[in-house]
């Protein structure tokens, strides 16, 4: 640290202790402008809107001639969503000479508060033209803003675009500009608009980051692990461009990259338990079970009450085939989010692993529950209980799922329960219906029942089809 920055970081303590100790005992003494600024500045850093709401109570008493002081007053307000307040403020404001940029934001933004937004609009649309270049970015965003508390998601991307031309360093107007292309769709305005601000700005890793969502979204998966990788090559600390360069590799099935963009993740921010998780899980997906564990232990280590991890935990040990450590890891998972149908299925189907039924059994019954339109766990159920030779129940499972959900598979899981019960006649004429719905999941038939693969009748009526 440089001196002066430790003196200046000593004189900042100095002064919170003495204007605390003041406010504590009732009775706050005279203090600087400068000082009352630096007062203001450090509790709004740390988000304390009613501290520095009662500095600027302090700053208006004490220099009641002083605009810059109702500004601040005022701007604090809005964060406290109090507009009328912040109106009465700015209004003193102008009596003592504001009539600049800042009055004129904090003005729109106090009437957009109080729901008076074409009046906020129209102020601001009326300023433009007294606008410095340098100002008008943040002119603009402030109409966007307007434009998103009026749900019009259109008229705000235009409005975000002008701000991101005048400023092309505002990351909070990009990071508004990628929820407003989500919120309208627009992916390849996006492409085209990120692209020129690229052309302008080659190291803006915003706009890199946000033409990869754009890419991703469009589902050209090429160009946004590109733009992705470009935006954490330009900041290795940049955590959200790291994570979906990595999910835009998975997407794309090139786990070989994602590994490798893991790796340097890690590498660059150690202390990310998405991360780790992510590194588990493509571990998991090159059946490397010693390295996936280590990393998913990591994670937990970072936030040990986090029930992805837990889960991801569960689905290595059961790949080792160590049911008893998967049960104990799908447990923790269910315990943390009870409202994850894959975490309640998944400790149904380690429960039938070491034959408890009847915890299995409950499993799949609330992963169903869980998720009714879900056809898997359906499946998942029905099948299960045909391999305990438990069919009267299993056929009553797939009933119920008729009623709940949709999907040829369903008709297949059907007739092969009903073969297994020996109603062949009524299992061909399911198998029929089926197979009249779609060809394309008739592996369910064979993967629930495979002695069926060698029925000549079953085979032959496959091949009328």
């Amino acid at each position: 640290m440089h001196p002066r920055d430790f003196g200046r970081k000593k004189d900042l303590k100095d002064l919170l202790r003495r204007y605390e100790g003041m406010s504590q005992d009732g009775t706050v003494g005279f203090f600087e402008e400068t000082e009352l600024n630096r007062l203001i500045d450090y509790y709004e850093e740390q988000h304390d809107y009613v501290k520095a709401l009662h500095v600027t109570g302090t700053a208006t008493e004490q220099y009641s001639f002083t605009s810059q002081f109702y500004l601040r007053k005022s701007k604090i307000l809005l964060h406290l969503g109090k507009g009328e307040d912040a109106m009465d403020f700015l209004e003193k404001a102008q009596i003592y000479g504001s009539s600049g940029v800042d009055f004129h934001l904090l003005k729109a933004k106090a009437l957009t508060c109080l729901g008076e937004h074409k009046e906020a609009l129209d102020l601001l649309y009326g300023y433009i033209e007294w606008v410095s270049k340098e100002e008008l970015a943040e002119v603009y965003f402030t109409i966007a803003n307007i434009y998103e508390h009026q749900e019009a998601y259109d008229k705000m991307f235009l409005a975000l675009r002008q701000s991101i031309l005048h400023d092309t360093e505002n990351e909070e107007a990009f990071e508004r500009m990628w929820l407003c292309v989500e919120l309208t769709k627009r992916y390849k305005e996006s492409v085209l608009f990120h692209q020129k601000i690229i052309d302008l700005t080659p190291y803006s890793k915003q706009a890199w980051y946000n033409l990869g969502q754009a890419h991703f979204c469009l589902q050209d998966y090429e160009n946004a692990i590109e733009a992705f990788e470009y935006a954490f090559i330009i900041d290795d600390q940049f955590d959200f461009a790291y994570k979906d360069g990595i999910e835009a590799c998975i997407e794309l099935g090139d786990y070989a990259k994602a590994l490798k963009f893991t790796l340097e993740a890690v590498e660059n921010i150690p202390e990310d338990a998405d991360l780790y998780l992510k590194l588990g899980q493509i571990y998991l997906h090159f059946k490397k079970y010693q390295k996936a564990k280590q990393a998913a232990l990591t994670a937990l280590k970072i936030e040990p009450n986090y029930p992805e991890v837990h889960f991801t935990l569960g689905e290595i040990y059961f790949k080792e085939e160590n049911y008893v450590s998967a049960i104990h890891s799908y447990r923790k998972a269910v315990e943390l989010d009870t409202k994850r149908e894959e975490y309640v299925a998944a400790l149904g189907e380690a429960y039938f692993q070491i034959e408890a039924y009847e915890e299995a059994n409950d499993c799949f019954q609330i992963a169903t529950e869980l998720a009714p339109e879900a056809l898997e766990y359906w499946i998942q159920y029905a099948s299960f209980l045909m391999d305990i030779d438990e069919l009267e129940e299993a056929l009553e499972v797939i009933e119920v799922a008729h009623s709940a959900t949709i999907g040829t598979d369903l008709l297949y899981c059907e007739a092969a329960c009903l073969f297994k019960m020996g109603r062949r006649q009524e299992a061909m004429l399911k198998l029929a219906l089926a197979l009249e719905e779609s060809k394309e999941t008739l592996h369910t038939l064979f993967e629930l029942h495979e002695l069926l693969e060698t029925d000549h009748e079953v085979l032959q009526l496959i091949e009328q089809y």
